[in-house]
Order: structure tokens, then C-alpha cells, then sequence
């Protein structure tokens, strides 16, 4: 019989105090259910530690498996704690009852007499003699009745745990959601109360056997018990909340949930990815409030998509959004959002990377077409316009085309045949460099100014240095000297006059002749139809040649003062040894120099001697008479020559082969051709 439970009593000790069963039995519960409350104050009931289901392949039957319930701690919901010392295998008879599939696995709290007393203690008139209650546990299979375990009662009324929007009944009393009650009547354990903890799901045959479960079968429907706390209390200065079991990925599963609000005072770190469940991210001042501006990040979905919408403020105060660094103790704001509709960049520059598009669409059309914006092509930056370009000093906005609204002014424009206008007052349109650089109208004339230089680049970019075209070629200048350079052809349409009224030179390398009516090849004529000599050097003065590669037809006379610019004849006389037997000289005789182009080339052979004779005297002579010293076969002959030389071999045999060696060839090198 237990005590009363709306009052704690424990057993109080005097000298020869005479205490029975019942009065140990007292103080046993009283410690029992101190301890039972302490279960359920601190702590929610549920599965503290192990009790996992574990698949094991049976040896044999790899397919089909043994389940183990581990070694563990839980409570119930009555303070009990449930404890598993060693690993239990499931036995299958308790799903014999259930067709094939996921069968539930509960675990409760046992209760059974044990310990009788040794033989000649009885006591006959006494029943129940037993010395010990083995505190077991056992372990139910398939869905339970619900609720799953037997009423709690506090004060002597049912406990229900709240429901939104219910009443209760004159005998219910509220009672925490996780029912886990430390202040209720605790009922007889000798009733065997029931409150069922579930463990986890196992997959079934439905015949015999167990098969392995998908992946979450085995922990479905765990629940484990939690500390209840209005603080929890770091002594090392770090409070560290982790799994009990490592993970080997943390970020695999959620492992803790705050379910309502949040206050951290101090920095919030994540080392990893925030994700907000379709909430706002709000910014509050220092006090918590928004001070009449919400500022707010949010995602949503708005029509055919997705929107992450920021929201800065509602218009009651002004309100922006700004992207800056830190600038030192100050910030520096470089992009501000303003809640009236303007985008401000303070400093720095807008950068759209290297990919050729459209960067910026103004306007699109019903369609999906952006007929007005600015965007780069490959080495082109354009504006787009559907119909014309405008550019307006002053005024405000108005729809009407080229209008620039009140108290504005057009200054220019390009419109739709891409004609540019800048009205029609006289001045200097372009101001280049202050007013000593630009391009303007004065009456009847077009003008470019310029306080000294001239000039057109093509391609580089831009350098400060006078006349440099910064990494591209200079195709034109006009110097401060009114110099005119130009790095290419030049055509012109009509008569060309060097010095207009006065002496002038023209400098070139090539002057050709070209046809009447193209631009073809012809002959050319110097003063066609004058009557007027042609002068080639100041005859008075330095003279100058004049050099024809070609035909030259006089009507006149002709006088040379440089015969060798028309033909220049030179001859070598060499003489060379045989260089073996049977084997011809080589010889090679220079002229570099000599020649600016030659018209022919050709030797004579003026002797061979049987004697060696080494110079062109060629006066080394002797008589023998002998069989073996008769001339057999002499040559001289060109093989390869060129501008600055000439070679070939030569070669004198005689009738003793032995002799060949020191044979000579006498002979002559002529060379026709012409010098500059």
C-alpha cells in the first residue's frame, strides 16, 4: 500500500524505536520516488542512452538477419528507469501475429517478485514471503493501444497534456506536453502500470525470419529524453553542444531545433550553411525595434518564380541600402539603394566582367525585347536605341520624343538615320581640351582645332605622351609645323601642287606611272605636254645619277660619265693542281663587290701542263721521253655561282695515272655584268 501522495514523509530514527516491514518499506519508497521525481523534473522521460535495434546477418542466411535490442537506459513516464544490461536478440514469435512489412518494437517496465526465503523461514500465515522485486523490462511487438501507456493523475485527476483549442473536463488537470510530470501520484508498481517506450521498427517476413530494414526503419519513432533548464551554465566558459556519437558528416542530418524564439547576446558563428525555412532575416536596432523602417531579407514566390526579396523600409522614414567597406573606425559607402526608387554609387565603378552582351536593358517591350540599353561587342561599346539619341541639359522627364521637359534644353542629336544634330548656332561644338582643342562651325567653314599636334591612331589606348599612339600604329599627323605624315597610301582626285607659289621639295622613294581612268599600272610621264627639261641633280651643284633597269631610249644624245652602270667586264686568271688521281679540283674565285648584277659568266682553258706549275707564269716545263707521260683528258668547267662568286673543278690526266697528282690547269674567269 503506498502512502499518501499529496504529502513527503520519511522515516524518522529514535533509540529503541520499533520498526517493521511496513516502516522499511517507507523509507525504501520515499527514495524511490524522490529519486523517480528527479527523473522527471530535471530531465523529460524517453530513452537516455543505447537501446539501439541492431540487424545482424544470420551465419548461413545472409539474406535474412537477427535483431538485437543493445544495452541501455530509459524512463518512463512514472520516473521508472528501464535498464538493459547485455545485448537481447528479438525473439520472432512475438511477430508471428503480423503480415510482412514494418513492425513497431516497444520497450516497458517489469516488475517480478524473486528471492523466497531459505526452508525453516516460512512463515505460514504470511503470504508473499519473497525477500527481492527484480526491476526487468519487457519487450512488445505491433501497434499499441492508444494512448500507450495508463493514466497519470496529479491531485487525484486524470493529466492531459494541452491541445490547442480544447477544454478540459472537471476531472482533467494540464500537464506538460511531454507528460513527463515529477509532481504527480505515483500508482502501485504491484499493478503493473503501463507507459510503452517506443524503440525503433524492424522489417518483417511475415512468416519467420527478419529481412534488413530501409534505411531509418530501425530508429523510427525514437524518442529520447531532454534536459529541462532555464539555463545552462558553462564552468569552463565554453558551453559545447554535440552528439553523443560523432558523426562521420555533421552536416548529414539535423541534430538540434529550437522550436520558438532565439536570443543569443554575444557573436553567432557558422561554420557552415544558413538556411532560413521561408522566414524573414529581420534587422532590429540595439533595443529590438525596427524604429518605423522594417529592414528585412526574405524569400518568396512571386508569379512564375523565385524572389529574394529585400525589403528597406515602408516609406514612413527614409530608408536605404548601402554596400561599403570599412574605411578605418569609419564605413565607406560606395552603392546606396534608397527606398525612392534611386540606385546611388558613391565611389569606386560598376563592373560587368568580360562576356560581350548587353549589360544594361532601359526599356523592354511587351515581348521580352530590349530595344534600348548599353552593352559591349568584341572591341565595341554601343547604345541601342529603337529610334533616336537625345541629350538634354536641364528640365525633367517628359514622354514626348526629343522633348526635354520644362526649363530643359536639347543640346544634341542622333536620330533614327543616324544623322547628328547640334542646332544651328555658329560655335565650337566639341570642346576637346579646354577651348584649344575641339571642332566647331564658323560661317560657310568646318574646323579642327588644335594647339599643336594632329593626329589619328589606329587601335592602342590612350597615352599622355605627345604623338604616342599608346600601343597601336600612327596612321596620320600634322604637326605644330603643319607637317604632314601620313603612314600609308594617300589618293588623290585632282591635280596635287608642292609648294603652292613657292619652292618646295617632294621627298618619296617610288614614283609610278598609273592608267587615265583606273588606278592600273601605265607609264609615266614628267611634264606631259610642257615643253620643260627634266633635271635628275642640281646641275649647278651636286650631281646625281640617274639608274635604268630597263631599255633606255634616247632621242638625243647620250653621254656616259659611269660606263660601268651599263656593262662592266672582268677576268680572273687562276691556275689550280690536280687534287688526286682521278679526282678532280675544286676552286671557287671571289668577286663580292664587284658587281651590282650580272649578265653572264663564262672560263677559257689557256693551257694544262704535266709539270706542276703554280703560278699564272706558267713557265715550269720539261722533256721526258715516256709512254707514261702523255696527255690524256683536260677540263675546265662552272658549277654554282653567284652575285659575289663563282666556282667549279678542273682536271688533267695523263697516261701514268701515278703522275695525275701534280697536273695543272691554266685557264680564264669572265664575268659580264654591270656595278651602281
Amino acid at each position: 500500500m503506498r502512502m499518501a501522495t499529496d504529502e513527503i514523509t520519511r522515516l524518522h530514527y529514535y533509540q529503541r524505536q520499533y520498526l517493521g516491514a511496513d516502516d522499511f518499506e517507507a523509507q525504501q519508497e520515499y527514495h524511490r520516488d524522490m529519486r523517480r521525481r528527479h527523473n522527471l523534473g530535471p530531465h523529460t522521460l524517453g530513452i537516455v542512452t543505447g537501446l539501439e535495434l541492431v540487424e545482424r546477418p544470420q551465419e548461413g542466411n545472409p539474406q535474412n538477419v537477427d535483431i538485437f535490442l543493445q544495452p541501455g537506459l530509459a524512463i518512463d513516464g512514472f520516473g521508472r528507469e528501464i535498464v538493459v544490461f547485455s545485448p537481447t536478440r528479438l525473439d520472432t514469435f512475438l511477430f508471428v501475429p503480423f503480415g510482412a512489412g514494418n513492425v513497431e518494437v516497444w520497450l516497458a517496465y517489469n516488475e517480478q517478485k524473486a528471492g523466497l526465503p531459505r526452508a525453516g523461514y516460512e512463515q505460514c500465515e504470511i503470504g508473499g514471503q519473497y525477500s527481492r522485486l527484480l526491476e526487468d523490462f519487457l519487450i512488445l511487438a505491433g501497434p499499441q493501444p492508444t494512448p500507450t501507456h495508463d493514466n497519470l493523475s496529479v491531485d487525484g485527476k486524470k493529466g492531459v497534456p494541452p491541445v490547442a483549442g480544447g477544454t478540459l473536463a472537471a476531472d482533467e488537470v494540464a500537464i506538460p506536453e511531454d507528460e513527463s510530470v515529477p509532481y504527480q501520484e505515483f500508482p502501485d508498481d504491484a499493478n503493473s502500470p503501463r507507459w510503452l517506450v517506443k524503440l525503433g521498427m524492424v522489417h518483417w517476413d511475415g512468416k519467420q525470419e527478419f529481412k534488413p530494414a530501409a534505411s531509418g526503419v530501425l530508429t523510427d519513432g525514437r524518442s529520447y529524453a531532454a534536459a529541462v533548464a532555464a539555463e545552462l551554465l558553462a564552468s569552463a566558459g565554453t558551453l559545447r553542444l554535440r552528439p553523443r556519437q560523432t558523426p562521420a558528416d555533421p552536416d548529414a542530418a539535423d541534430f538540434a531545433s529550437v522550436e520558438g524564439r532565439l536570443r543569443v547576446d554575444g557573436r553567432l558563428v557558422a561554420k557552415d550553411d544558413v538556411f532560413l525555412h521561408g522566414t524573414r532575416l529581420s534587422f532590429q536596432t540595439n533595443g529590438g525595434e525596427d524604429n518605423k523602417s522594417p529592414l528585412w531579407l526574405q524569400r518568396s514566390q512571386g508569379g512564375a518564380g523565385q524572389d529574394l526579396h529585400i525589403n528597406i523600409g515602408d516609406g514612413t522614414v527614409a530608408s536605404s541600402l548601402t554596400v561599403g567597406p570599412t574605411d578605418g573606425s569609419a564605413q565607406k559607402t560606395f552603392l546606396v539603394v534608397k527606398d525612392n526608387d534611386t540606385v546611388l554609387v558613391a565611389t569606386g565603378a560598376l563592373d560587368f566582367g568580360s562576356q560581350t552582351r548587353q549589360m544594361i536593358n532601359l526599356w523592354s517591350t511587351a515581348d521580352g525585347k530590349h530595344h534600348y540599353g548599353i552593352g559591349v561587342q568584341s572591341g565595341t561599346t554601343y547604345f541601342r536605341s529603337h529610334d533616336q539619341f537625345c541629350w538634354f541639359k536641364d528640365g525633367v522627364h517628359s514622354d514626348s520624343a526629343s522633348d526635354p521637359g520644362a526649363n530643359g534644353s536639347l543640346q544634341m542629336r542622333l536620330d533614327s538615320q543616324a544623322r547628328l544634330y547640334f542646332g544651328s548656332t555658329v560655335r565650337q561644338m566639341l570642346n576637346l581640351y579646354n577651348q584649344t582643342y575641339g571642332i566647331g562651325v564658323q560661317s560657310s567653314t568646318l574646323y579642327f582645332r588644335s594647339n599643336a599636334d594632329f593626329c589619328w591612331f589606329r587601335g592602342g589606348s590612350h597615352d599622355n605622351d605627345r604623338s604616342d599612339p599608346g600601343g597601336g600604329s600612327l596612321a596620320m599627323k600634322l604637326d605644330n609645323q603643319n607637317h604632314l605624315t601620313v603612314n600609308g597610301k594617300a589618293s588623290v582626285g585632282d591635280d596635287v601642287v608642292i609648294g603652292n607659289n613657292t619652292n618646295a621639295t617632294l621627298t618619296v622613294r617610288h614614283i609610278n606611272g598609273k592608267q587615265t581612268n583606273t588606278n592600273s599600272n601605265d607609264n609615266l610621264y614628267l611634264n606631259w605636254g610642257t615643253g620643260k627639261d627634266v633635271h635628275v641633280g642640281n646641275v649647278s651643284g651636286a650631281a646625281s645619277d640617274l639608274v635604268v633597269s630597263g631599255d633606255v631610249d634616247v632621242r638625243g644624245d647620250l653621254k656616259l660619265a659611269h660606263p660601268e652602270n651599263v656593262i662592266k667586264v672582268r677576268t680572273y686568271v687562276r691556275v689550280v693542281d690536280n687534287q688526286g688521281q682521278n679526282n678532280p679540283v675544286e676552286w671557287t674565285v671571289n668577286h663580292a663587290g664587284e658587281f651590282t648584277q650580272i649578265y653572264d659568266r663564262f672560263v677559257v682553258l689557256q693551257g694544262f701542263s704535266l709539270w706542276g706549275n703554280n703560278s699564272i707564269t706558267f713557265n715550269n716545263w720539261g722533256h721526258v721521253e715516256s709512254d707514261g707521260a702523255i696527255p690524256q683528258h683536260a677540263f675546265i668547267r662552272i658549277k654554282s655561282s653567284s652575285l659575289s662568286s663563282t666556282s667549279g673543278e678542273a682536271y688533267c690526266s695523263e697516261s701514268d695515272a701515278g703522275l695525275e697528282s701534280d697536273n695543272s690547269i691554266l685557264f680564264t674567269l669572265v664575268v659580264l655584268g654591270r656595278k651602281d
